[in-house]
């Protein structure tokens, strides 16, 4: 009956490993479920970023343009003033064409203006957003080697 003892404590102690197994097998499970969460998270984000930039850039560029333009329209409007001012009009017609002309060009860009500062505030909106998504995956960081 020797045996009886040491086989009851040899089994004891198998159970005791498959005892400690199983935990480490629970740590196992709450780590991937932690890191398919940050996974989830991480894909969610660069989701709305792939979705956001292009988009962004598009309308980014056509702001550019629409300045460019108005850019022109100033260059213009400042030679045909300058013009006027070498050759002031005589007529009181030609004078109400030239303050008719400026009064477009003043309205033209108060609307630029307009749009300028929407822009602007959409695109400070866009840049603060993706920072705030950006800072959420800093603030909580895959880390492979966590446990």
């Amino acid at each position: 009956m020797d045996t009886l003892p040491h086989v009851a404590q040899s089994i004891e102690k198998m159970l005791e490993e498959q005892t400690a197994w199983h935990a480490e097998h629970a740590t196992w499970m709450a780590d991937i479920k932690r890191w398919r969460e940050e996974t989830r998270r991480m894909d969610a984000v660069l989701f709305k970023l792939e979705r956001a930039m292009p988009a962004h850039i598009q309308a980014l560029s056509t702001h550019e343009k629409m300045v460019q333009d108005h850019e022109k329209m100033l260059i213009e409007h400042g030679r045909y003033l300058k013009s006027a001012v070498k050759n002031p009009p005589t007529q009181p017609d030609s004078l109400a064409e030239l303050e008719r002309h400026h009064r477009q060009q003043a309205q033209y860009h108060n609307r630029t203006r307009s749009i300028h500062q929407a822009f602007k505030q959409r695109h400070e909106k866009a840049i603060a957003d993706i920072q705030h998504a950006l800072n959420l995956l800093q603030d909580n960081p895959i880390d492979p080697t966590a446990r």
